[in-house]
């Protein structure tokens, strides 16, 4: 009498096999998983994940002058933690056509706003900057601030453009305040962290280049 003995060599491979492996059924959820519902890619920076949304469609001018676009118009979300359990703060873009929609939309998807302001003066067309936070699974969190950005015009996909040459004298610029930063084109940015201390928020600590 023939015995087949596939059955059992099966569960014996099956097994051997390193919990690992026997795990991986479905899709692995990742930062770029988060960054293909945002439809941005993520760049990795000062300790937390951060997908960028610049406003390229829209032409910004205070008086005569022309506002570069990494000036004044740099949407972005960032994300802390880990991907089941992370804090998401960011800062929106949005015309005063689009604010209304986008508080409501914030509201609705049950992201906090943290502050609504203005970093300029007599600008056209007039830009509000609303900035949110929130806390959840990173890949719900991202769907939900999806529809809020759904609400703008927002160029989307990001596409990463070709850096600009820089066109100023960085040195002088970080030498004179005495930081470092990056420079593209006519701009020159740096970043600062002004509280030293441990900050938390609803318990938890947040991240000093993302807060």
């Amino acid at each position: 009498m023939k015995r087949h003995l596939l059955g059992p060599l099966s569960a014996a491979l099956l097994g051997s096999m390193p919990l690992t492996a026997q795990a991986q059924v479905g899709p692995i959820a990742t930062w770029d998983s988060v960054g293909r519902i945002l439809q941005a890619p993520a760049v990795e920076t000062g300790g937390y994940h951060r997908y960028n949304f610049p406003r390229r469609d829209i032409t910004l001018k205070v008086g005569d002058v022309t506002v570069a676009p990494a000036l004044a118009l740099g949407a972005w979300a960032g994300f802390s933690g880990e991907l089941a359990d992370a804090t998401m703060m960011g800062d929106l873009v949005v015309t005063a056509p689009e604010l209304g929609p986008v508080l409501s939309e914030l509201a609705n998807q049950r992201i906090d706003v943290t502050a609504i302001h203005n970093h300029l003066a007599g600008e056209e067309p007039r830009i509000t900057y609303v900035h949110f936070h929130a806390q959840g699974g990173a890949m719900d969190l991202a769907t939900r601030l999806d529809r809020v950005l759904a609400r703008t015009t927002t160029p989307r996909p990001v596409t990463a453009g070709s850096p600009a040459p820089v066109t100023m004298d960085t040195a002088a610029v970080f030498g004179t305040l005495g930081l470092s930063g990056r420079a593209q084109g006519n701009v020159a940015q740096v970043s600062t962290v002004l509280v030293s201390a441990p900050v938390t928020m609803h318990g938890r600590a947040l991240t000093p280049a993302l807060a």
